[in-house]
């Protein structure tokens, strides 16, 4: 992954980042809508698969996901 994330530019890293974005917020709202009463449990389980063919260094790469995470983390709290 690190070697195709090489060839990914900065425009491309936040295009990917506000795709997922995008997902992400579209998945908080129709979990809203979900009634979850009779549920036992939600899967947390997400996997990305993604390739970065322009990116300079692995480190936009995982700044990009950080930020993610960390805007997740927060949606999440805040949500309850």
């Amino acid at each position: 992954m690190v070697n195709s994330a090489k060839n990914l530019t900065a425009e491309q890293v936040s295009q990917y980042t506000s795709a997922l974005r995008s997902y992400q917020e579209a998945m908080w709202t129709n979990l809203g809508k979900m009634d979850l009463t009779n549920q036992q449990a939600v899967s947390q389980d997400v996997k990305i698969d993604a390739n970065f063919p322009n990116v300079e260094s692995a480190d936009e790469i995982e700044k990009a996901l950080q930020n993610l995470v960390n805007m997740a983390s927060q949606k999440a709290s805040s949500s309850k």
